[in-house]
């Protein structure tokens, strides 16, 4: 949040309109309010607060009591600030809960009020009552209370807690001791959270270790139920364990090499008892052949003379005609 503009009527020590353009001050990021005892330091940290969420910047004073005791009786007391987030620029006008003099010089009662307004295209120096752009909250404080605190992300004891540090507080904490100064800080800043999140994490430790006391005497107990007197024991058992097991794992790997070779072994006996088999079969087909023979070789004679009778036949043909 930059504040840009902030306009005191009636307010504090300001008895009648007091204009405070902050812009000159922006440019050079890093400026002080200063001035004598008495002159309004505070008061315009109180209308930057007011201005913003209703309410002054400190305990010392309240909403209701920040009407200027010189004003006149018929002058109202009135804040308004134009302030930007982001790109966007807002305009607020409030009103505090009040008695003015109205027609007669009849003291009226008047409520708090306040209006906000985006101005981001208005020229900042154009922005006033009749020149307001684009209402987001009219006349409910409570509205733009809300709506205010949904721009900026925080709220009005957030805002005085770590944007405003009340006056006389950062000079009492200087000089105070480390309690005092404890006290200071937990007054300044609500802590409050911090220590229901101590006290939170504390139980949850308490928690835990009820948990690991339970865990232990189980572990405990299941160690007598396997008759180990200690966790250094076990922790030896288990260590002999491993090494069986890589016994068993190398013992395994041995057995799968006999189980592969003894596969190899078989497969080969297999096709040679088949190749005995057809070494059998050809010895029958030889021996049958065998016993064939004789018909073969008479067989084989008749075919001789067979051939022999055929050479001769033209020389008996030849004899024939000759006769």
């Amino acid at each position: 949040m930059r504040p840009i503009k902030l306009t005191l009527q009636a307010f504090g020590p300001f008895a009648g309109e007091v204009v405070l353009d902050f812009r000159p001050a922006l440019d050079q990021r890093l400026f002080g309010i200063y001035g004598p005892t008495g002159s309004g330091k505070s008061s315009i940290l109180d209308g930057l607060c007011f201005a913003l969420f209703g309410q002054s910047s400190g305990e010392e004073r309240l909403a209701t009591q920040l009407r200027s005791d010189h004003a006149a009786g018929d002058l109202p007391t009135a804040v308004s600030l134009i302030f930007e987030v982001g790109a966007k620029r807002y305009y607020i006008q409030r009103n505090p809960a009040q008695t003015v003099l109205g027609r007669g010089d009849r003291p009226v009662d008047r409520v708090h009020t306040a209006n906000l307004f985006d101005v981001t295209d208005i020229p900042i120096d154009e922005v006033g009552p009749t020149n307001c752009g684009l209402v987001l909250s009219e006349r409910l404080a409570g509205q733009a209370d809300n709506k205010i605190e949904e721009l900026l992300g925080y709220s009005a004891d957030q805002f005085r807690q770590v944007v405003l540090l009340p006056q006389g507080k950062f000079r009492k904490l200087l000089t105070a001791s480390s309690r005092e100064r404890s006290d200071i800080l937990r007054g300044l800043f609500d802590v409050g959270v911090y220590s229901r999140f101590a006290e939170k994490l504390r139980s949850e430790a308490e928690t835990l270790k009820t948990d690991v006391d339970a865990a232990e005497k189980l572990i405990v107990a299941r160690l007598g139920e396997q008759s180990m007197t200690s966790r250094d024991h076990l922790e030896t058992q288990i260590e002999a364990g491993k090494d069986l097991i890589t016994e068993i794992a190398s013992a395994k790997l041995q057995a799968n090499a006999a189980l592969n070779a003894a596969n190899t072994a078989f497969e080969d006996g297999k096709q040679k008892t088949e190749q005995f088999a057809q070494l059998a079969s050809a010895q029958d087909n030889l021996i049958k052949l065998q016993a064939l023979n004789p018909q073969i070789d008479v067989q084989r004679n008749r075919a001789k003379m067979a051939l022999q009778a055929q050479a001769v036949q033209p020389f008996a043909e030849e004899a024939g005609r000759a006769s």
